[in-house]
């Protein structure tokens, strides 16, 4: 019998249950008409679940299965491909949930992932195969956690495994599939008397963001984020570095409180972006995290429910600087997408070219960790092409 792998998958499997709409325990193969569906997000999500539940299920045998299971590998050949369609289904604008074209994005990167992994495959690359697969959940990431709209998706029934699952990644899946209740219950048992000596610094730190980022930008509870702060103040064997910024997270709920009466997002957004740099600068470490978080759940939410408009790049340019602060926890920074549709949807503009130097900056500082240094000529191209259409 093979063996289930999600165990050894960790940090990144978990997340990936984030763009579930039913979950399920088996790993039997799927059923092929889910690859007949009409175009709607919903239906695309549960085939999009059905079949990466089997990949995933069967990835660490990816190769023993191509070997000796002939039945198996056109299995996992057919999921691939089904796979494949439903994602690049995920980029037609046809079947998009809401209006933040931000969503086009992480389509785009979930989709050229997933054909990488399908090719791998094929070729006999498996071990990348796998590891592409299992890479493609920071996209989920990105688009399922942006607010806290849209139906809560099925708690995970995956109770043959969850047992063997970190705290920190218990928390991480429920999170991800909205169920705040029982998340909320599993950071109160990893932080109680019995659990908290066996938390890494990483694990203490990653359990009281996702706390912060579900209180905040997916549920914008005020209260419930000040319960929070109270909660986690009041353990005794709090670690120094998240103890830091207990104090300017305290004082940033009645800021919160105060400023959200104004109708202009983009000023709105400044605002509590330059509270969260100011507090930053003062205290370090994440002490403007509640800031931030507060500054992206209003851009998001503005580009979602509301009509495009003149601002929808200014929107885009504060997107990708919150972005490369890393206030998305389980996904890598996407702010180049961000400054480059910046430039796309306002060509020529004063915006387009604030997102250009941005985009350069970021560029030069990924490929070379500095300025006026040789870049790959392919970044070269990609820089050039952008900065003749913002200027």
């Amino acid at each position: 019998m093979k063996k289930h792998v999600f165990h050894g998958f960790g940090f990144l499997t978990v997340f990936f249950l984030l763009g579930l709409v039913a979950c399920s325990s088996n790993s039997s193969k799927p059923s092929a008409a889910s690859a007949k569906t009409p175009l709607a997000w919903p239906t695309e999500m549960r085939a999009i679940e059905a079949h990466m539940l089997y990949l995933l299920d069967v990835s660490s045998d990816l190769a023993d299965y191509s070997k000796e299971n002939s039945t198996e590998a056109k299995n996992i050949t057919q999921s691939f491909k089904v796979l494949k369609t439903k994602a690049q289904n995920l980029t037609s604008k046809k079947i998009e949930p809401d209006k933040d074209p931000t969503l086009e994005i992480v389509a785009k990167r979930f989709a050229k992932n997933i054909e990488l992994a399908a090719d791998s495959f094929e070729t006999g690359s498996y071990d990348f195969s796998r590891s592409v697969l299992t890479s493609s959940v920071a996209q989920c990431v990105q688009c399922h956690t942006r607010l806290e709209y849209g139906p809560q998706l099925s708690a995970p029934k995956l109770t043959h495994t969850l047992q063997n699952y970190k705290p920190i990644e218990k928390i991480q899946l429920l999170v991800a599939t909205r169920n705040f209740t029982e998340a909320e219950n599993e950071i109160r048992m990893a932080l109680s008397d019995n659990n908290r000596d066996r938390l890494s610094a990483a694990d203490w730190k990653s359990i009281v963001q996702l706390g912060l980022i579900m209180q905040v930008r997916f549920k914008n509870d005020m209260k419930g984020t000040q319960d929070f702060i109270k909660e986690i103040k009041s353990n005794s064997k709090l670690p120094f570095f998240v103890k830091k910024n207990l104090a300017s997270w305290e004082k940033s709920i009645p800021v919160w409180r105060s400023a959200l009466a104004t109708n202009d997002k983009v000023k709105l957004a400044d605002y509590f972006i330059k509270k969260g740099d100011h507090a930053t600068k003062v205290a370090k470490g994440e002490a403007g995290l509640i800031y931030y978080l507060v500054a992206a759940r209003i851009l998001h939410e503005s580009l979602a429910f509301t009509a495009q408009d003149r601002q929808v790049s200014e929107k885009l340019f504060r997107l990708g600087q919150l972005n490369a602060w890393n206030i998305d926890l389980g996904a890598w920074s996407m702010s180049e997408d961000y400054y480059e549709m910046c430039i796309r949807k306002t060509p020529h503009s004063g915006i387009a070219k604030k997102c250009y130097a941005s985009l350069e900056q970021s560029l030069n500082q990924s490929f070379t960790g500095s300025l006026n240094q040789v870049l790959p000529d392919d970044i070269k191209n990609r820089l050039k092409e952008y900065k003749e259409l913002s200027m």
